[in-house]
């Protein structure tokens, strides 16, 4: 049987391990390490100071050429070279097999990673200007920023809204369109359009019209209900349902008082709280019967509303209140907090 040692601190064995690999670089290809920091934290400094060990990880990269067994080896070599702050000018890394890397923050200008398997790696924040990728795998690969979505043809369209549906499968932007009128001498109309998108294919579901003006706010429930709300500059409120293609307009809730910038639902999406532009007042709606419930008057402009848990009990802030706690069935002020200075938002 084989020795075995245990450590009584971690620090102890993450020490022990790089030491190991330092002394044994086939080691590297045993272990992930890409992500355990207190081990490669230990090599990392050790490569600071040791030219040669960065020349042998280096030629650990560039083994995984001809080698795809030394795969994990290149990754975790790659990666701690990144982190020792050595840069690849130009380097020529056509080939190499380094998934899973961790090349956040590196310097990878004019590379030519070329048929390169960069499967899983992370390149968040890295300097790839000039870099050659062509033929290269990078499934799972991880830029930073995701592939963005094109809302219209027209640079007279942009989002101004945007909300995911709660299972993340959903996403809503609501884009503000000017339809102009050619030859005339007409102003050109604004109009608000919300669009529903499918957040993993990524492609335009369908595009629902109505309000007269660009939306400033969409919510979805919570619950997976398939009610959509938005509100406009037109001062409407409009519920959609996400199931009925040919009528989706539900409902317009219509005050005509101020723009409406908040919409929140309750959590059992029964109700639907409202905040008007700087006015000190939250419009409470029923999701069901479509009346206006309560009016809850607030002590200061409102910037934010929150309901609690059990959707009993809403909470608003802004203005010189840190947050004010309200009754659905009394529509009455439960409780106010008073603070040395104005709450800019709440949530429970």
């Amino acid at each position: 049987m084989g020795q075995s040692y245990r450590f009584l601190h971690k620090p102890l064995r993450d020490f022990a391990v790089a030491h190991s690999i330092c002394q044994d670089k086939g080691l590297l290809n045993e272990f992930a390490i890409i992500d355990d920091h207190g081990i490669t934290d230990f090599i990392i400094e050790e490569a600071e100071q040791n030219q040669a060990l960065q020349i042998q990880l280096l030629a650990c990269v560039e083994a995984s050429k001809q080698n795809p067994e030394v795969s994990n080896a290149a990754a975790n070599a790659i990666t701690i070279l990144v982190r020792v702050g050595k840069r690849f000018h130009k380097n020529d890394f056509q080939g190499i097999r380094i998934p899973g890397a961790d090349l956040r923050t590196g310097w990878f200008e004019g590379a030519q990673l070329q048929r390169a398997d960069l499967r899983r790696v992370r390149f968040d924040r890295a300097w790839l200007s000039g870099a050659d990728l062509t033929g290269a795998c990078i499934d799972g690969g991880e830029f930073g920023e995701k592939p963005h979505l094109r809302l219209g043809g027209t640079r007279r369209m942009e989002s101004v809204a945007c909300c995911y549906t709660n299972e993340g499968e959903l996403l809503v932007a609501a884009v503000a369109a000017v339809a102009e009128v050619f030859g005339s001498d007409i102003e050109p109309k604004e109009r608000g359009d919300v669009q529903v998108w499918s957040a993993t294919k990524r492609k335009l579901l369908y595009t629902l019209r109505g309000h007269t003006s660009y939306i400033t706010c969409a919510a979805f429930p919570s619950n997976n209900n398939d009610l959509l709300a938005s509100a406009s500059h037109d001062r409407t409120i409009r519920l959609w349902s996400r199931q009925n293609q040919d009528d989706q307009l539900v409902h317009t809730f219509d005050r005509r008082k101020g723009i409406v910038r908040t919409i929140v639902y309750s959590p059992d999406a029964k109700f639907l709280a409202s905040v008007e532009e700087s006015r000190g007042e939250i419009c409470l709606w029923s999701v069901v019967t479509h009346n206006l419930i309560h009016c809850y008057s607030c002590d200061s402009p409102v910037l934010q509303v929150a309901f609690s848990p059990d959707g009993q009990t809403p909470a608003s802030a802004g203005g010189g209140i840190l947050a004010q706690l309200w009754s659905i069935e009394s529509g009455k002020d439960l409780y106010t907090l008073q603070g040395r200075s104005g709450g800019d938002c709440t949530m429970y």
